[in-house]
């Protein structure tokens, strides 16, 4: 596994936790999470991906991460990834 993999997938696991999710929002982390979607590497996508997908729990965080331009990167994704996201973050409770 590769450095940045483990290291996305620790904070995508770290994310779920929603006092760390508004941390993590404001930190420097959002900006690469969203610069991270357009890696080459699918496990990386779909890390950052996910903790998008856990900061957006946050309704705090939406503000945030609109004016951080999320919106146009998650609209680039391939469909499946978001689709597969989506269906965890809806059924994970």
């Amino acid at each position: 596994m590769q450095v940045k993999e483990q290291s996305l997938s620790t904070l995508w696991n770290l994310s779920v936790d929603e006092k760390l999710c508004i941390k993590i929002s404001k930190t420097e982390i959002l900006p690469l999470a969203i610069r991270y979607l357009d890696d080459e590497d699918i496990k990386v996508k779909e890390a950052s991906g996910g903790i998008l997908a856990n900061l957006a729990s946050s309704r705090v965080n939406h503000n945030i991460m609109v004016e951080a331009g999320v919106i146009p990167k998650l609209v680039r994704l391939p469909l499946s990834i978001v689709i597969g996201r989506w269906f965890y973050f809806f059924n994970r409770k």
